[in-house]
């Protein structure tokens, strides 16, 4: 046996994976009653651990980089600490393929089981399967799926598995499964609730779409079938992935479709994005604002937020506080605040409306950083004329 495979034997053969294991799995394995003090830590601090132990187990001999890289490419909390490409590049989700290293089947094959609370690749396909055998409304049924799981607070995890196992949906189905999900999300309001949003708005286009010329025809039904934070997180995903000069063209036409919706349900319907989706008011505005940042702002959405904050003056303490708690990402948040309403505005609204506009300890911080932009910005311009 060859040196290197003789030391990672005995890594092995001393049970280290096992009785270690906490440095192998992901914290949300479980560990029964086996737990250690950085499971609750932040990724470094977990990564500077398992780094620490992977190396004390390593002699220091031309071998030991092999040996890293080989239980980085088995083991996905081992290739993240080390930084391992190999490793990573191999543990990219394929779930179709069903592979060791992936971070979704890794667990059960390290289990020999499906952990407790886990959806099964044989559910998941017996899914797909009624989709591609359903006759009538298909889209009714996926959205009766898609609610179930909802409810059973599995949704997420379906759609990863089903985005995983896409391949095995009939081409027919797709554009029409792809609908259902965009409907369940209207009936639900959607607003993101899932993290992954990445799965909430690509998944339909990687089950609905088998090529680009179909790609935006699917994707001009799905942003009037979905919920208004679907229709702008789809644009957006979209704008990311889109290349080339004809898939631009049709990109434009998509945002215009979908700021006419816009236009419609809260300008022509007199409705307050503030109560309507309480969640993504800002994240819907920025991309309405900006047509998903091809253009600086828009007077016409301005407006329409300003006559929001008259009939509801809280709205615009609302506003300022969401953007204020971007204040890590973006320092200078009252810039990207200003592509939706301009801060001098915002001074005039916060004079005109007073306590009703800005109630919260948060909300009148927020305030005051928008008083003295403003007053910076006027020192400075007054100072400039006089050089």
């Amino acid at each position: 046996m060859p040196p290197n495979e003789a030391k990672l034997s005995r890594i092995i053969n001393d049970r280290d994976i096992w009785k270690n294991r906490a440095f192998y799995l992901p914290r949300e394995f479980g560990y029964e009653g086996f737990r250690f003090s950085f499971l609750e830590g932040d990724n470094e601090v977990r990564n500077q651990q398992v780094r620490g132990h992977i190396e004390g187990l390593l002699p220091n001999s031309a071998d030991r980089k092999d040996i890293r890289e080989v239980l980085a490419s088995l083991f996905p909390n081992v290739a993240s600490a080390v930084g391992s490409m190999l490793g990573e590049s191999r543990q990219q989700p394929k779930g179709h393929e069903q592979r060791l290293a992936d971070p979704i089947c890794f667990p059960r094959y390290f289990l020999g089981r499906l952990p407790a609370g886990l959806l099964s690749d044989g559910e998941v396909k017996s899914i797909i399967g009624g989709w591609n055998r359903a006759e009538g409304d298909v889209a009714a049924l996926v959205e009766k799926d898609f609610q179930r799981y909802h409810e059973r607070k599995q949704l997420e995890e379906l759609m990863d598995r089903v985005k995983a196992f896409s391949k095995e949906l009939n081409p027919p189905q797709g554009r029409l499964v792809a609908v259902g999900i965009a409907k369940f999300t209207a009936r639900n309001k959607w607003e993101g609730d899932v993290p992954t949003a990445d799965a909430v708005f690509s998944l339909p286009i990687a089950i609905a779409s088998r090529s680009p010329e179909t790609l935006f025809a699917i994707a001009s039904e799905l942003v009037e079938a979905g919920s208004l934070y679907f229709a702008a997180d789809l644009v957006w995903w979209l704008r990311r992935n889109t290349i080339g000069p004809e898939q631009l063209a049709s990109l434009k036409a998509l945002m215009e479709k979908t700021e006419a919706r816009f236009h419609q349900h809260f300008v022509v319907g007199d409705r307050d994005i503030f109560v309507e989706c309480p969640r993504s008011f800002n994240f819907i505005l920025y991309g309405w604002s900006t047509a998903w940042e091809t253009r600086p702002r828009s007077d016409a959405v301005e407006s329409y937020v300003i006559k929001t904050i008259e009939g509801r003056p809280s709205n615009l303490g609302r506003l300022l506080a969401v953007h204020a708690k971007s204040r890590d990402v973006f320092p200078d948040w009252f810039l990207r605040l200003g592509v939706i309403i301009q801060i001098e505005k915002v001074v005039e609204l916060l004079d005109r409306f007073g306590d009703a506009a800005v109630q919260s300890d948060d909300e009148k911080s927020a305030a005051e950083v928008i008083r003295r932009a403003v007053e910076e910005g006027k020192e400075a311009s007054q100072k400039n004329e006089k050089d």
